[in-house]
């Protein structure tokens, strides 16, 4: 069985009754109904970087022709050969679960530093040649249509893989944040409370990046709280959310906190908050403002509390580059 060139360069269809499908990086194709413990197939390899190789040289860069097959022992090969057109044929004899398999890989010319190559696989059955035979010379006789068609599809699974990552990621968020929540007043009591520590540091010259960390009364933490503390489930943030839960220490006017999987200490620059005694209320303006240094942007958010437990809240942003601003209020 020999390799026909042929053209013109698109993807293309397995032939009828036969599979395709990307595997090990590469396309296979073989017979949808081929009996069990049979081989049957062509296998088009992603193209091998050879740089400037040629010929038997080339060939010899290609590394585990075999893969994939589940051969066992030491396969009996002829020597290389180079047919019409450059194109290199090696032809072994194989055993797969006990019975001989026939190898034949087929290696092009190389262009722009890298070949392409195929290996074909088969029992060695005469029924089996007669019953698939058509469709793998169908194959063979549309060769330059392989490699097209193996990046259209190994982009098409890759995109697959990379949204089905995507899927499992948000699910997997999704189901840890439903898992550490809970139901208002169930979460950490105040009595657990040592302290709410806001920090802060700036990655940059124009902008703060700030947080919020809960840290308890047995030495453990929650950081970048981002929810109340009584709907906060800690039994559920240890288990699904262990990368959120801190140890935390307080060395004179340093705060300190240590990640879930660090043994070494980090100081943060932070300023502390405790939970109101019982009837205490917030009474007074309080003011948080933002600004671009560079991007001529300012916002201020304005919180007046009343004794009464009722508040107002009032803002103003700004907007633009330099002198061109727009302002809201």
């Amino acid at each position: 069985m020999f390799l026909v060139l042929a053209s013109p360069v698109r993807a293309y269809d397995a032939p009828t009754g036969w599979t395709m499908r990307v595997v090990d990086d590469g396309l296979l194709q073989q017979p949808a109904d081929l009996p069990p413990g049979k081989v049957m197939q062509l296998w088009a390899a992603p193209p091998l970087e050879v740089v400037r190789a040629q010929g038997l040289d080339a060939f010899a860069r290609i590394r585990e022709p075999l893969r994939g097959l589940g051969a066992s022992g030491q396969p009996a090969c002829r020597a290389p050969e180079t047919l019409t057109a450059g194109v290199v044929v090696q032809s072994c004899v194989v055993t797969v679960a006990g019975a001989a398999v026939e190898t034949q890989v087929y290696m092009r010319p190389p262009r722009d530093g890298k070949v392409e190559w195929l290996r074909i696989a088969f029992s060695q059955e005469e029924a089996l040649l007669q019953r698939y035979g058509d469709g793998l010379k169908s194959i063979t006789g549309k060769s330059n249509e392989l490699w097209p068609t193996l990046r259209a599809l190994a982009g098409d699974d890759r995109r697959r893989r990379e949204e089905a990552e995507r899927s499992a990621t948000l699910e997997r968020r999704a189901a840890a944040e439903r898992a550490i929540r809970a139901a208002p007043g169930k979460g950490v009591a105040d009595k657990d409370i040592a302290f709410l520590l806001w920090t802060w540091y700036q990655p940059s010259g124009e902008s703060l990046v700030e947080h919020v960390h809960l840290l308890l009364k047995d030495g453990s933490g929650y950081q970048r709280l981002d929810l109340p503390p009584d709907e906060l489930d800690m039994a559920g943030a240890r288990r699904f959310q262990p990368e959120r839960v801190i140890q935390w220490r307080r060395q004179g006017n340093e705060w300190q906190i240590r990640d879930h999987d660090d043994k070494d200490w980090r100081t943060v620059q932070g300023r502390p908050a405790q939970p109101a005694e019982a009837g205490q209320r917030v009474d007074g303006t309080f003011t948080h403002s933002w600004y671009s240094i560079l991007g001529g942007g300012s916002s201020q958010n304005r919180f007046h509390f009343h004794g009464d437990g009722q508040f107002e809240q009032s803002g103003r942003a700004v907007f633009g580059t330099g002198s061109m601003a727009a302002a809201a209020a």
